[in-house]
């Protein structure tokens, strides 16, 4: 994969580093397996929020991405067992503990595919009548919903199926059909669709791979760092890191620059 050629050495356990007083490496846990923004290739950290990260300028300090699979990332932020995670939405009354949380990183767009509609017969199908009995897939920890969805599932009216991450979500979907629907971020969807029937292209059961199509939108959110108050309470000097790692977000992300980045990493991840 072509990924602007960065590189990033990988550490196994402490969330910071300092020598004294001073801070000199501040490590970040990021999700081993939500492809394309955040996921693992031959151990290091990639995706779209991993590459905008590593394009971070803040004097004195190391950058460390380390992968995470994202439930137990989740837990050790709640232990206060590392500093920050990525690339939760901003869920304070369900993730008390997640807090604060950095400037935005990226706006995502939650919607629900499904293989041939699924037996979803109108244009616009409305939520949740026109899904009832459809099995419906998410990510493991993926908590972006649209209402009524819980009340759906505790009645029976859908079933859920939860997968540990998109690829294995999209087999599901497409290749295995043991879903009707899937709900998760837009572009997440799509190009994982498309490395699906790359990856299959040759293989007997290519065939076997099925259209989908985006048939409801969902909501728009923001994806960000998110910080263990448990461990800010431990270590309340690496607050100003935060303050610091908000300056160079907003630095790039306002920047001239942002957009073409944004441009180039789809390319380069489209045609890998």
């Amino acid at each position: 994969m072509r990924l602007f050629g960065f590189w990033f050495g990988i550490v196994l356990s402490v969330s910071t580093l300092a020598t004294g007083n001073e801070i000199n490496k501040v490590v970040l846990y990021g999700d081993q397996d939500y492809y394309p923004y955040s996921f693992t290739e031959k151990g290091v950290q990639r995706g779209l929020y991993s590459e905008l990260l590593r394009q971070l300028s803040i004097p004195g300090i190391e950058l460390q991405l380390v992968p995470i699979p994202w439930k137990r990332g989740l837990k050790y932020l709640e232990e206060g067992l590392i500093f920050g995670l990525y690339p939760p939405y901003k869920l304070k009354q369900e993730r008390p503990y997640i807090r604060p949380y950095s400037l935005p990183l990226f706006s995502e767009r939650v919607v629900f595919y499904c293989h041939n509609r699924a037996g979803l017969d109108q244009n616009k199908p409305q939520w949740p009548e026109d899904f009832q009995g459809l099995k419906i897939g998410r990510n493991l920890g993926f908590t972006m919903v649209p209402g009524g969805f819980w009340n759906a599932v505790e009645n029976k009216r859908i079933e859920l199926m939860e997968f540990a991450g998109t690829d294995i979500s999209l087999q599901a979907l497409a290749l295995q059909r043991s879903i009707d629907c899937y709900l998760n971020d837009a572009v997440a969807i799509q190009l994982a669709y498309k490395k699906l029937k790359r990856q299959w292209k040759g293989h007997r059961l290519y065939h076997k791979i099925v259209p989908i199509e985006l048939v409801l939108d969902v909501l728009q959110q923001q994806a960000y760092i998110g910080y263990s108050n448990p461990y800010l309470q431990r270590h309340p000097e690496y607050l100003p890191v935060i303050e610091q790692l908000d300056q160079a977000i907003k630095q790039f992300t306002q920047s001239p620059d942002f957009d073409s980045f944004i441009d180039r990493y789809w390319s380069s991840i489209s045609n890998d």
